[in-house]
């Protein structure tokens, strides 16, 4: 389903709320500071019953990344099941909403994200630099 892969896509690259808010239910979730880290996934087949469409996607997790550069490595895959509803506005997605955990991340975009601050102190950058490898290593390890 076509919502589905929008809005995972989206959200997999950080993109700001207002990019995927039409795409879900929720009116609203916290500001995060900790995500699922993941390096690929797949969409599978959708499932139909009455008038709500199951999508699962499943997420090849390498672990939980905080802000201050913590990594919890946790490699798994994950399968989160979007239910889809379609409404006068089209398909939005009715769930997982944000109470069922961290939102998920790809690793590519924190790895950039950790690259890209150019303006931030020294110390900050080589801690950034640090991670960034330690992230780029294991997004390269196959399980």
């Amino acid at each position: 389903m076509e919502t589905v892969k929008r809005y995972v896509a989206l959200r997999l690259q950080g993109s700001p709320w207002a990019d995927f808010a039409s795409l879900i239910a929720w009116e609203d979730e916290p500001g995060w500071d900790t995500y699922w880290l993941v390096n690929r996934y797949t969409v599978g087949t959708a499932e139909k019953k009455g008038s709500t469409v199951t999508v699962p996607v499943t997420y090849h997790r390498l672990g939980l990344y905080s802000h201050d550069f913590i990594f919890k490595p946790q490699i798994q895959d994950v399968t989160l099941r979007y239910e889809v509803l379609l409404t006068s506005s089209g398909w939005v997605i009715e769930g997982p909403g944000p109470q069922s955990g961290w939102p998920y991340l790809s690793v590519e975009y924190q790895i950039d994200a950790l690259r890209d601050n150019q303006y931030a102190p020294a110390e900050w950058r080589k801690e950034a630099e640090t991670m960034a490898q330690k992230l780029s290593e294991l997004s390269r390890t196959k399980r």
